[in-house]
């Protein structure tokens, strides 16, 4: 039986990952997609198949704990180009059916901290006597490209006893969202758009809304050190 568990901060592609694996035979898919506490728990089912946002986890050892107590289980940590990831997270309120309920980790405060939090539990993790057991990978290696999708995927699947199913290229046909089936229809394929900071029409939108360059270039400075370290240029 296999144990898997996506972590990282969100915006990361969480979300992708669990739609590719929740058809796989071997797991299975948690009710509420995340679970939260899952690292606190005494006990998980033996094919236990969710994501955890790194800002839910508390203690670090509890990660440890948790693969020496279940010694089938993996850690899916997909990693993202940090200056991406800030500007998916605080353009979230504008883009929120619900703009008034704000993420913590939508504000340029707390989008910079989520990401340095997540970066430091991904060290910390990897370097215990469990971190032969976090399968780590760039999320930009699933898009646009299905070769490297693919190569990308099975990697995991030769690491986690799971088999590959070609049903995993049709991902974006399995979010219950919409607005996302639209965005992801086209699965492994999808079209490469996600480098948006590097583009002036994203930096004219942000000025428009009250983000200076100096604020963008300070939020990008404050990770710069995670970028290095995740091999992102």
């Amino acid at each position: 039986m296999s144990k898997i568990i996506i972590v990282a901060t969100g915006k990361s592609g969480t979300n992708v990952l669990y739609h590719i694996f929740e058809v796989a035979k071997e797991l299975q898919p948690f009710r509420h997609i995340e679970d939260k506490w899952v690292f606190e728990k005494a006990s998980v089912p033996d094919n236990h198949f969710c994501k955890c946002d790194t800002i839910y986890i508390k203690n670090n050892l509890s990660m440890v704990k948790f693969l020496h107590k279940n010694q089938d289980a993996h850690i899916l940590w997909p990693t993202r180009h940090p200056n991406d990831l800030i500007l998916s997270k605080i353009t979230t309120p504008f883009y929120s059916r619900k703009p008034q309920n704000t993420p913590d980790d939508a504000t340029i405060k707390g989008a910079t901290e989520s990401i340095i939090d997540s970066y430091n539990k991904y060290m910390y993790l990897k370097g215990s006597k469990r971190g032969d057991r976090v399968i780590d990978f760039k999320f930009e290696d699933l898009l646009g490209n299905a070769r490297l999708f693919r190569k990308t995927i099975e990697g995991v699947c030769t690491k986690t006893s799971v088999a590959w199913d070609n049903r995993f290229f049709a991902y974006g046909l399995r979010f219950p969202d919409s607005v996302y089936r639209d965005k992801y229809k086209t699965g492994a394929n999808l079209p490469y758009k996600w480098k948006t900071y590097k583009t002036l029409e994203y930096y004219d939108w942000l000025l428009k809304r009250g983000f200076t360059d100096e604020i963008v270039e300070g939020m990008f400075n404050e990770v710069k050190h995670v970028t290095e370290q995740w091999g992102y240029k």
